[in-house]
């Protein structure tokens, strides 16, 4: 259980007809028959440097990983064992499908015992992979039924071991999973097959299926492949890498230069570092639009406005440089369990900006009630020009003051599910810009008054609490989006995911799905060499 590579070396002379025959026209199992044993060649090629590290990063990022090569299953299994795929201590059984003359045996082979002694042979019928239900024999189908029993309670129980599957088992289990009419067992085969996670001996049109069978449990699937034998899967894949300019490229939507696994992990913290940059942006435009109109509509039942300065300074200082900064934050470096919203319609989604939506409106109309409760309030009717709303009063200098500060604050809340904000060293420059104008311009009563709007009857002791109160609401913002909106509703959409998984019964929190090739730093890009696959499921 080393993972080495062995082939057993033997020779023999030929007889005098033979070598009049082309090597080609010669019978192999007479020419292969009284050999002279010479030794073994054993081979090893380890994994890339790069593989444990990845798997292990995609294992705490609760991503099952999975294996599908073409290697020998021994081989098979002492890698996943060495990258962490699998527990070094696991009990690994394989499953393998057999042909002895007639008969044909679904054969599970503990690696934890005696060769001889821990190896179960059931037998089974024939299928032909080609034909349909209605094609085949009723007495087939019923012998088909009674040898899936005898296998599945064969089967050991997954808390305490592994499955590994040859390509030849998995092509018949699917078979054979379409054709009983029994659909506990048809359930129990697709459960032993998403349980799985190493898959040896598979042909091209075997990995192509594994990856729709993950599909049709509604899982997205990335495929990371290096040779042509790997085109198909490739292309069947949700996403596909190729670690190659070859043959496998061409049909591959992503390539990678870096010629190992670790290329996964950068399209999966770019991928949702991109999907949380989209959210971040649709809320922020949300919040934008909603507190600019709370605050007018406020003032519109004072018989006040904002003024077009105070419009344009909130456009042109805050909204536009914002924007154009905030996406050049980068993706975390470690991949986190929950991920971002999958719509903007989701249940997440939507409490985050309908929760915001009432906290700065709540916040506004709290603010103008302390106002009309102090002694120096003037109201806006009280000096505006009629039939005229008033575009210099005291509401509308507190209110704008306050908005354009809600206006920071939301956008610092918002930017959670990448680096921190402060990493991004443009946005933070805007960020502290903007406050800084805001606040000079806003206390100088010289400047407020003919930039700002803000009537010289607003004292300053007063202008040091309204920017108190925005720090507070802004404090209560964030706090909302990283307990309520990232904490609670994130529990609570991971255990919806789980809940619509049950009914598979996988042994980690299902997520969405990957998948990955070529652990080994010498894999070639041809088709002849064999390949080893990892299928991510996150």
């Amino acid at each position: 259980m080393d993972g080495y590579r062995v082939l057993a070396l033997a020779y023999r002379d030929l007889e005098q007809d033979e070598c009049e025959i082309h090597i080609d026209d010669l019978d192999r199992t007479a020419s292969e028959a009284k050999l002279n044993f010479v030794g073994f060649a054993i081979f090893q090629n380890k994994p890339k440097p790069e593989s444990k590290p990845t798997i292990q990063t995609l294992n705490r990022a609760q991503i099952i990983s999975k294996m599908s090569t073409g290697d020998n299953p021994l081989t098979a299994i002492s890698v996943a064992r060495e990258v962490s795929m699998i527990s070094q201590n696991s009990n690994v059984f394989i499953c393998d499908f057999i042909e002895k003359e007639d008969e044909n045996f679904l054969q599970l082979q503990n690696l934890h015992k005696d060769r001889a002694k821990g190896d179960d042979l059931i037998p089974v019928p024939y299928i032909d992979l080609t034909l349909g239900k209605s094609e085949i024999s009723p007495g087939k189908i019923e012998k088909l039924n009674q040898a899936l029993q005898i296998y599945l309670q064969a089967l050991p129980k997954f808390s305490i071991t592994e499955v590994a599957f040859t390509g030849r088992a998995f092509a018949y289990l699917l078979a054979a999973k379409d054709l009983t009419g029994n659909l506990e067992y048809s359930k129990r085969i697709m459960e032993v097959i998403y349980r799985s996670k190493i898959f040896a001996r598979m042909q091209p049109n075997h990995k192509i299926k594994l990856i729709e069978v993950l599909q049709g449990a509604g899982r997205l699937v990335a495929m990371v492949g290096d040779g042509a034998n790997d085109v198909g899967a490739l292309k069947t894949a949700d996403v596909g890498v190729a670690l190659s300019e070859a043959e496998a490229s061409i049909s591959a939507p992503f390539s990678s230069k870096v010629l190992n696994i670790s290329a996964l992990l950068e399209i999966l913290r770019e991928g949702r570092c991109t999907l949380a940059t989209n959210f971040q942006c649709f809320k922020f435009m949300a919040l934008y639009s909603m507190i600019q109109f709370t605050a007018t509509c406020i003032l519109y039942l004072q018989l006040a406005n904002l003024a077009d300065m105070q419009f344009l300074w909130q456009d042109l200082f805050i909204i536009i440089p914002v924007f154009v900064t905030m996406s050049f934050t980068g993706p975390c470096d470690e991949l986190s369990v929950d991920m971002p919203p999958d719509s903007l319609f989701s249940l997440t989604c939507l409490v985050s900006v309908f929760g915001q939506i009432l906290l700065q409106f709540v916040g506004q109309i709290i603010l103008l009630l302390i106002l009309k409760q102090q002694d120096f309030f003037v109201p806006a009717d009280a000096t505006r020009e009629a039939g005229d709303f008033n575009l210099v009063s005291q509401e509308s200098g507190t209110l704008f003051a306050y908005s354009s500060m809600l206006l920071i604050a939301i956008i610092l809340a918002f930017s959670i599910g990448r680096k921190h904000w402060y990493t991004n060293i443009s946005f933070t420059i805007v960020i502290i810009v903007s406050i800084a104008l805001l606040l000079a311009f806003f206390f100088a009563t010289a400047v407020s008054l003919p930039l700002y709007s803000v009537p010289d009857s607003l004292p300053t002791g007063f202008r040091f609490w309204t920017m108190f109160a925005a720090f507070i609401t802004g404090v209560i913002m964030f706090l909302f989006e990283r307990y309520v909106v990232n904490g609670v509703m994130a529990s609570l959409e991971r255990m919806r995911r789980m809940k619509r998984h049950q009914s598979f019964q996988f042994d980690a929190p299902p997520a969405n799905v990957i998948q990955q090739e070529s652990l080994r730093p010498n894999a070639k890009n041809d088709s002849k060499t064999s390949d080893m696959l990892e299928l991510t499921l996150a």
